[in-house]
């Protein structure tokens, strides 16, 4: 069973290993199995009785300063600062241990981080929409744009491309 901060409690038994579970009580009747399992027929103890505990974990090995591969690499696998990338890696990190407490924190950050990067390329998205209806380009221009985003015949952000160069080339500014 993997473990996962949503398990954090455990049972061990010398013979079947780790198991995990949600809370204490689970953790601990598991535990208690394990120790019964540990009679033999003759209601005697096997020696390694003493091996069954179970507990809390306190801290998880976790991904840490991740870095995705970059698109681009030298001949010999080497990105811009000289580090090597195997032709399997998607990316590298680092790993440390972090208190279970703390991964809903580290889990929020992550998700804001990836939230607040679409919102910028939207909102740069929608001011380039903006910039070009406020330019007052004619009726052919609405008509595509209407009918861009009515049919979804075209992406947004290649149509946003085309007009951004078209604009580029005229001498306005979007």
């Amino acid at each position: 069973m993997i473990l996962k901060k949503e398990r954090p409690w455990f049972a061990y038994c010398p013979e079947n290993g780790f198991a995990f579970f949600a809370t204490r009580a689970e953790a601990e009747d598991c535990a208690e199995d394990f120790i019964e399992g540990w009679k033999d027929t003759n209601d005697e103890w096997g020696e390694e009785v003493e091996g069954v505990f179970f507990g809390r974990l306190d801290s998880i090995a976790t991904a840490v300063d991740k870095q995705k591969r970059p698109d681009e690499l030298d001949e010999e696998g080497c990105d811009g600062e000289g580090v090597y990338w195997h032709p399997d890696f998607d990316f590298m990190c680092n790993y440390k241990l972090i208190p279970i407490d703390d991964q809903d924190v580290i889990n929020r950050i992550t998700k804001l981080r990836a939230k607040m990067e679409k919102l910028e390329k939207d909102a740069l998205r929608y001011k380039k929409i903006s910039c070009i209806i406020n330019a007052g380009y004619d009726s052919w221009f609405y008509n595509d744009l209407l009918n861009m985003i009515n049919n979804e015949e075209r992406n947004i952000d290649e149509w946003i491309d085309e007009w951004d160069i078209m604009f580029k080339n005229s001498g306005d500014n979007v």
